[in-house]
């Protein structure tokens, strides 16, 4: 008999990865926020440009697009000074 320490059983390594302690944040939630992030950017960038509006008097400019067909719709609200309205091609000779 000897005095020495007895063998054991051969130490295992666990498979798997090793455990989390909760900190951190998942690969999984980067790729995500990145890929909402970059939807959002190209939403933004291919967006139609807005609408560029034109003030123009009624008289007689306005008359002359309605009676060449030229207005597709109008909206106007009851005590309002302003109407509004969009045409089916630019508005011609008329300073912004």
């Amino acid at each position: 008999m000897s005095d020495g320490p007895r063998p054991g059983p051969p130490h295992e390594e666990p498979e798997g990865p090793p455990p989390r302690d909760g900190q951190g944040v998942p690969l999984l939630w980067v790729v995500a926020l990145l890929a909402v992030v970059a939807i959002c950017v190209g939403v933004v960038l291919l967006a139609k440009p807005p609408a560029r509006y034109l003030s123009i008097p009624y008289t007689p400019t306005f008359l002359q697009q309605v009676r060449a067909g030229n207005v597709v719709t109008v909206s106007a609200a009851v005590g309002l000074e302003h109407t509004a309205g969009a045409l089916a091609r630019p508005c011609e000779n008329v300073i912004a």
